[in-house]
């Protein structure tokens, strides 16, 4: 997973730079202290995921986040936050904001919050994947249920086991 940093503080990218390396929870491709150049290098760099500041010129964040998930849609945005007022933290979800890593950073947080992203791109990838296969089915054998996809047929119980035995094994 490609990891975007934009925060102001150099001990916190460098603090946050050294956790997802040091935990293999992904690649850092870029960092940096300022929004208008963040942007331009996002685009550059694609990343899977932008790690972003929201305590400093929130105002700016909140349009540059809104600005990244309206031309790279697939890269999620993880607010990094103090625990901050509840009026910022919605609008961040408004403008985009998947998920908050709180401030001061925790290894474990971070571990979970990119561990819990990455799983949902997996699962994003396989059902668009099932999805295309079962559409391709379809067009290829006809109306759904007809020679395409069919249920899958139900075991049968062995004989002696009653209707609620939880085993087979009766």
């Amino acid at each position: 997973m490609k990891i975007f940093i934009v925060d102001c503080d150099r001990t916190s990218r460098s603090e946050l730079r050294n956790m997802i390396e040091a935990g293999n929870l992904g690649i850092v491709v870029g960092a940096s202290p300022r929004w208008e150049e963040a942007y331009v290098r996002v685009q550059e760099v694609g990343p899977d995921v932008v790690l972003a500041d929201l305590e400093f010129c929130t105002p700016k964040s909140m349009v540059y986040i809104e600005k990244v998930r309206a031309v790279m849609p697939e890269t999620a945005v993880v607010a990094l936050s103090q625990a901050g007022h509840p009026q910022t933290l919605r609008q961040a979800y408004e403008k985009g904001v998947e998920l908050m890593i709180h401030k001061p950073l925790n290894e474990i947080e971070v571990r979970n919050v990119l561990y819990n992203l990455e799983m949902a791109r997996a699962m994003k990838w396989l059902l668009g994947k099932a999805g295309r296969g079962a559409g391709e089915m379809e067009a290829q054998n006809g109306a759904p249920g007809s020679q395409g996809l069919r249920p899958p047929i139900p075991a049968r119980r062995p004989e002696g086991c009653g209707e609620f035995s939880r085993s087979w094994e009766c």
